[in-house]
């Protein structure tokens, strides 16, 4: 009998995505799957069209909960799970015909509790997308230190741990350990969940196949790019667990990650802003956010620890730098005018 997998997909307001999502899935060659499809405050027409599939396949389950959060509907989909294996997949996102049946049978030779897969993205550059990494392996005390520390210094290259879908979680250490997204976060929850999970197994590996292909259109639209007021909480939040992992998996070295754990900080604050920068509404939205990061004390503190690697960043560096809100507004109307003659 081969071992039932759970693929959990979170629906809001996902009309013009939803039915080429479950498409994929339905095609599946493995067939031992359950589909919870977890209908979180949609108002489109995504309910009609995930009838459709209820209609014809018997696998297929929907449920509805209330308040638009992708983590609480994730974490909703892992209790009503019922597999050896939860797959989450994202309601603009597609999988190949073979991609359950190529992740578990990989697995049914490795043994791995979590076991991650490459991705490619469905618009614009169709490279594969190795997240700095070309063959497979299995994770280990050593490569995993030395990938966090290369993640830590490069968070958009070494991004193996940066997301939740194309991989496959082992159900059972979820729930032993009472495992689940932080519902707090709608940023960086991925980032959170996945610290949580490696702190509860060694049998970690990476299989160099695409497997998954993330939607990169309109994402500008997307609930990530829906700022929060507590955005800096959520990455000090962050920068907090990832000294902890460091803490415990590498104690004797922990002054080695500071100034690296700090350059990460920063990172952040700069991509949150430049994700402001997209449109000229959402800076006028987002200017009391904007106001919080640049006067934000260890942001300022820590701006130093920073790794400038290209141009594009630059222009909002030296708008945190300034700590003038009025220089840092030029800076994202600059930045704006750039991304949108791109």
């Amino acid at each position: 009998m081969k071992d039932l997998v759970s693929i959990v997909i979170p629906v809001s307001n996902s009309e013009n995505t939803i039915r080429r999502c479950l498409k994929s899935v339905a095609q599946q060659k493995y067939k031992n799957t359950e589909i919870l499809i977890i209908l979180n405050e949609s108002f489109d027409k995504s309910e009609r069209y995930i009838r459709e599939y209820l209609y014809k396949f018997n696998n297929f389950k929907l449920f509805k909960i209330s308040k638009r959060n992708v983590s609480r509907a994730r974490n909703f989909g892992i209790r009503k799970s019922k597999g050896k294996y939860i797959f989450f997949l994202d309601s603009d996102d597609l999988i190949f015909e073979s991609t359950i049946n190529d992740l578990v049978n990989y697995n049914r030779k490795k043994n791995f509790n979590l076991l991650i897969s490459a991705h490619r993205q469905t618009t614009g550059s169709k490279r594969k997308k190795y997240d700095g990494l070309k063959k497979n392996c299995k994770f280990n005390k050593k490569n995993l230190i030395d990938y966090y520390k290369y993640f830590l210094k490069y968070p958009d290259i070494y991004t193996a741990f940066v997301h939740c879908w194309s991989r496959i979680y082992n159900r059972k250490i979820l729930l032993k350990y009472n495992i689940a997204f932080n519902e707090n976060l709608n940023n960086l929850e991925d980032v959170n969940f996945n610290l949580k999970f490696i702190n509860h197994t060694k049998k970690i590996g990476y299989l160099n196949q695409v497997t998954y292909l993330h939607s990169t259109e309109k994402i500008h639209l997307r609930s990530s790019f829906d700022i929060k007021s507590n955005i800096i909480k959520m990455i000090k939040v962050t920068k907090l667990n990832l000294k902890k992992f460091f803490l415990k998996i590498d104690k004797k070295n922990l002054n080695k990650y500071s100034s690296l754990l700090n350059h990460y900080l920063i990172w952040n604050a700069i991509s949150y802003v430049i994700r402001i920068s997209n449109n000229f509404s959402s800076i006028i939205k987002n200017l009391l956010i904007l106001k919080k990061i640049v006067y934000d004390v260890d942001i300022q503190n820590n701006l130093k620890h920073y790794i400038q690697f290209a141009q594009y960043d630059r222009i909002i560096y030296y708008g945190l730098k300034s700590k003038s809100l009025l220089f840092l507004l030029i800076c994202c109307y600059m930045k704006y005018f750039k991304l949108s003659t791109k």
